[in-house]
């Protein structure tokens, strides 16, 4: 099975936990927590800046959703955000993270993919949340 085939595979998997997630405030507020300590994790990675930008606006919007301050999204939209951070945080996945250099390339591909196909969605969220984000 290829590389693309098992990011599939396990992104679909993904999937079916993310539309049970969605209106569970408490999971989806453990999974916010998980992707943020990934990320913490790898903050001094310097391959991966554009990833970790990326997966911190949808963390954003996840937790503004989870709240109940933004729900201008749908929510089979939200269902997949949930589902690209439930891969990036999950230690199975096609290509582990272990593996230097090599283990977070698939998790940029999901990520990015979900940016890339909800971009209207995420660029309408980050729009909004710049307009609702105090003045310092």
């Amino acid at each position: 099975m290829s590389r693309t085939q098992r990011i599939n595979r396990t992104f679909k998997s993904m999937l079916k936990i993310a539309r049970k997630m969605k209106d569970d405030d408490r999971e989806t507020n453990k999974l916010v927590t998980d992707a943020e300590r990934k990320l913490d994790k790898h903050k001094n990675d310097k391959g991966i800046k554009r990833i970790m930008a990326e997966t911190k606006g949808l963390i954003r919007l996840v937790k503004n959703y989870a709240n109940g301050t933004y729900r201008e999204i749908s929510g089979k939209s939200i269902v997949k955000i949930l589902a690209g951070l439930l891969y990036f945080v999950s230690p199975i996945d096609a290509v582990p993270d272990f593996i230097l250099g090599l283990g977070l390339i698939d998790d940029a591909v999901v990520i990015g993919f979900i940016v890339d196909n909800l971009r209207k969605e995420v660029d309408r969220y980050l729009e909004w949340e710049e307009r609702h984000s105090p003045v310092e």
